[in-house]
C-alpha cells in the first residue's frame, strides 16, 4: 500500500507566527514525515528554511539566535513614526539570505509552494520555482510596511490578504492528509487578548508614548523632536494594521480550515506582532499545543 502523503499549510501571524517551528518540532517527535509544504507570510520563511535544511532543531537554534533588534532596525524612523511606511527589500534579503541561502526551489529536500499576491489586480501568486529567497521575500511583504517585490514582471506582496492559510494549495501538491499551522484566532479571542492588555497596561500606568519611545530607544531608532504625547489608549499604526488584516484573514481562514485533516491554533493571542524577541516562548506555545492535539487525535484513532 502506498504510503499517505502529508502536507502541511503553513499561515500568516507576524512574530506569532513562529510558533509554527513549534509545530513542526512536534510533528518530527512523532514519526508525522512532511511531503510537501505551502507557507504564506512568516508561514514562507518557516517552511523555506525547513524544507531546505530538513532539520527542524537547527531551524529553532537560527531563530533563536538572531539579533532581532536589528531585524527591527530595518524600519528607518520615518516607518515607526508613520510617515513612509516603506522597508526596503535590499535589506530584508541580507536579512533572509542567512536563514535560506542562495537555494533554488527545485533543490529543497522537502517541495514548498510559496503564496503572494499580485499588487496590481489582487490576484494570488503560488511560486514554485526559482530563488526561493525572493518568493519569501515578496510573500513577507506586509503592505504599506515592505516595499512590493517584482518576479516575472509581477509586484508581488504578502500572500495573506489572498490565502492566509493554503490548505488548497498543499491539496493542489497532491498530499492525502493536510496538517494546518493556524495563527489566526477567532475575533472574539483576540478581542479578550487585547482587554486583558489593556488592564495591564493601565496598572502599570506608563504613558503610551513612553513605553513606545523606550522601545524605539532600545531597538536603536532615532526620534524625532516633533514627537509628542499619544493617549496612553491609542493604538499603534502597526496594532491598527493587524486587527484589520486578522479580521479579513479570518472569514477566509474559517472556511478553509474545514478542508484539513489535522489543525493545530497555538495560543498566541497575547504575543504582539512584533514580539519577535520572545521567540523562545512563542516556538514553546506551538510546541506544546501541536503535542496536545496530535496526542488527542491518535487517542481518537
Amino acid at each position: 500500500m502506498r504510503k499517505k502523503k502529508i502536507g502541511l499549510a503553513l499561515g500568516v501571524g507576524a512574530a506569532p507566527g513562529l510558533a509554527h517551528i513549534g509545530v513542526i518540532k512536534s510533528l518530527a517527535e512523532n514519526n508525522i514525515p512532511i511531503s510537501c509544504i505551502a507557507g504564506t507570510s512568516i508561514g514562507a520563511l518557516i517552511g523555506a528554511c525547513y524544507a531546505s535544511k530538513q532539520n527542524i532543531e537547527s531551524v529553532e537554534k537560527a531563530f533563536l539566535d538572531i539579533d532581532w533588534k536589528k531585524f527591527i532596525s530595518l524600519m528607518d524612523s520615518n516607518i515607526f513614526m508613520m510617515s513612509k511606511g516603506f522597508v526596503q527589500g535590499e535589506k530584508v534579503k541580507e536579512f533572509l539570505r542567512p536563514l535560506i541561502g542562495d537555494i533554488q526551489f527545485k533543490d529543497l529536500e522537502i517541495p514548498l509552494s510559496v503564496i503572494a499576491t499580485d499588487v496590481n489586480n489582487g490576484e494570488e501568486v503560488v511560486i514554485n520555482n526559482g530563488p526561493v529567497i525572493d518568493a519569501v521575500r515578496a510573500s513577507i511583504s506586509m503592505p504599506v510596511i515592505f516595499v512590493p517585490v517584482k518576479i516575472n514582471d509581477r509586484y508581488l506582496i504578502d500572500g495573506g490578504s489572498v490565502n492566509p492559510l493554503p490548505i488548497d494549495v498543499v491539496k493542489k501538491m497532491k498530499a492525502d492528509y493536510i496538517v494546518a499551522s493556524n495563527i489566526v484566532p477567532s475575533p472574539s479571542k483576540r478581542e479578550s487578548s487585547m482587554e486583558a492588555k489593556k488592564r495591564r497596561k493601565k496598572k502599570t500606568k506608563k504613558p503610551f508614548s513612553d513605553s513606545m519611545l523606550a522601545k524605539a530607544r532600545e531597538w536603536g531608532i532615532k526620534i524625532p523632536k516633533s514627537f509628542k504625547n499619544i493617549s496612553e489608549d491609542a493604538p499603534d499604526m502597526f496594532s491598527v494594521l493587524l486587527q484589520a488584516m486578522y479580521a479579513s484573514e479570518y472569514m477566509v481562514v474559517k472556511e478553509k480550515l474545514q478542508e484539513a485533516d489535522l489543525v493545530i491554533t497555538p495560543k498566541t493571542t497575547h504575543i504582539e506582532m512584533l514580539d519577535f524577541f520572545r521567540a523562545q516562548e512563542v516556538i514553546r506555545k506551538g510546541y506544546e499545543e501541536a503535542r496536545r492535539v496530535i496526542k488527542k487525535h491518535k487517542r481518537g484513532h
